[in-house]
């Protein structure tokens, strides 16, 4: 019954997290990683309090991938604020990063939309196609 109440007291209160036992936890797990893939996925995250836990923001999509995988450091991290329920979320927020840029996807063109940038650079290309009879899938 004890147990319950404060499982209770312990869900309702914010958790101080401490931001310098945090960052030596990362840069003591960095040491023991073998992937540079993790490392520089580590390198690039930022805390923030939240109050039921901790926010992780990364760049990328990749990233947070990378970082979901890594158990033993989310584990690490309730470890060292003795608390094994605490609710760790990642983010993507590109914005908190300025030194990464968006990557602008290309738009893959159609048969037809190729033919009509290529009409328009050289429009003799439409009568070269008119005059074999050829046709545009």
């Amino acid at each position: 019954m004890k147990e319950v109440e404060e499982e209770k007291k312990n869900e309702t209160q914010p958790i101080d997290l401490n931001f310098d036992n945090i960052l030596k936890t990362v840069d003591e797990y960095k040491k023991n990683v073998k992937s540079q893939i993790v490392v520089n996925a580590l390198n690039e995250i930022l805390f923030e309090e939240e109050n039921k836990g901790l926010k992780i923001f990364v760049p990328t999509d990749l990233s947070k991938e990378i970082l979901s995988q890594e158990r033993d450091l989310i584990n690490l991290l309730r470890e060292i604020h003795h608390n094994p329920i605490l609710d760790i979320e990642m983010v993507v927020d590109l914005k908190r990063f300025p030194e990464h840029k968006e990557i602008e996807r290309k738009k893959i063109l159609s048969t037809k939309e190729k033919y009509e940038i290529l009409v328009k650079k050289n429009p003799e290309i439409q009568d070269f196609i008119k005059s074999f009879d050829l046709h545009i899938d």
